[in-house]
């Protein structure tokens, strides 16, 4: 299974990580969000790509990373992060086996004329959570 997450999307509709986010302080709400699904990743062996929205970054950060198995990609600028989903899933070989964590309508549209699936970020999160969850 491939889940695409929506980064800004998700960071920004979940409270729980949104409260976190300073005054032009994003960046260690979306590091924490990425080792989230680092280690959501690792016990499902999902893959998992987070899209982030170049344009809100100060720094001159690459197109794609990898950190620790999640693929972090950052759109380039003047093209958002929906259009680098919409892209992904109109590529995607396996749509029914793809899940695009979003609450996007925009995004939702593109998503399900592809045949792929959607979760809401709020349930993303908690599903995370409970996996993580010791015991």
């Amino acid at each position: 299974m491939l889940i695409i997450i929506d980064g800004y999307n998700f960071i920004f509709t979940v409270p729980a990580l949104e409260r976190h986010v300073g005054t032009n302080r994003i960046e260690p709400v979306r590091e924490h969000t990425i080792s989230l699904f680092s280690r959501y990743k690792e016990v499902k062996r999902y893959d998992v790509i987070v899209v982030f929205d170049g344009n809100y970054t100060q720094a001159a950060l690459p197109k794609k990373q990898t950190y620790s198995g999640v693929i972090v990609m950052y759109s380039r600028s003047g093209i958002s992060a929906d259009t680098e989903i919409k892209n992904l899933t109109s590529l995607c070989q396996n749509p029914g086996d793809v899940h695009i964590v979003t609450y996007d309508n925009e995004i939702k549209r593109h998503v399900r004329k592809c045949g792929c699936h959607i979760i809401e970020p709020k349930a993303m999160y908690r599903e995370i959570l409970e996996t993580l969850a010791p015991g």
